[in-house]
């Protein structure tokens, strides 16, 4: 399994739709700084990350 650490902040509260076959979605826009060899200001990169299924509800949970 791959994984990703992705450390900011979010920038809004996460979204929990559900699909029409009942499957639980989270979507949690952030806000990710960029990390430069010289400490430039840089604006951050914006991203969304989405979770579907079971880890989708705890992801919701413990954001807000």
């Amino acid at each position: 399994m791959n994984t990703i650490q992705l450390i900011g902040r979010p920038t809004t509260d996460p979204d929990l739709p559900y699909t029409p076959t009942g499957i639980a979605t989270t979507t949690l826009p952030m806000a990710v700084p960029r990390r430069t060899r010289y400490s430039q200001d840089q604006p951050p990169d914006y991203g969304a990350e989405v979770t579907l299924g079971a880890p989708a509800r705890p992801v919701a949970r413990s954001v807000t």
